[in-house]
C-alpha cells in the first residue's frame, strides 16, 4: 500500500477514529489528543498492514488499542501522583519505636 492509499483510506475511516474517540475520552481536549495519537500509530503501524484483514478492522483494532494504552499510562501517573499526596501524612517510625527495622 502506498503512502498515498493509505492516507486516503484513514480519510475514508476516520468515522472509526471519532467513534471510539467520543467514546473513551472525557473532554474536548483528551479527545484531541486521543486522536492525534491514534494517527501517530497508525502512521507507524502501517507499513506492517499485511491486508489479511480490511482496513476498517485494522484501524478499528489499532485504535482501541491506542486508546487503552493511554489510559493505562494515565491511571499509572494517577496513582503515583495519589502516593505523593500521602506519602508525607505517614510517619516512619523512628529507632526504637515499634515497627522500626533499624538497629536502636
Amino acid at each position: 500500500m502506498s503512502q498515498k492509499e493509505f492516507l486516503e483510506q484513514v480519510r475514508n475511516n476516520q468515522g472509526i477514529i471519532y467513534k471510539l474517540v467520543g467514546l473513551y475520552a472525557g473532554d474536548r481536549e483528551e479527545k484531541k489528543d486521543l486522536y492525534q495519537e491514534i494517527l501517530l500509530q497508525a502512521w507507524k503501524a502501517w507499513p506492517s498492514f499485511r491486508g489479511e484483514a480490511k482496513f476498517s478492522t485494522w484501524l478499528y483494532r489499532l485504535s482501541l488499542n491506542t486508546i487503552f494504552t493511554q489510559r493505562r499510562k494515565a491511571s499509572k501517573i494517577d496513582y503515583l501522583e495519589s502516593l505523593e499526596t500521602v506519602a508525607p501524612a505517614v510517619k516512619k517510625p523512628h529507632r526504637g519505636q515499634p515497627g522500626c527495622t533499624a538497629p536502636a
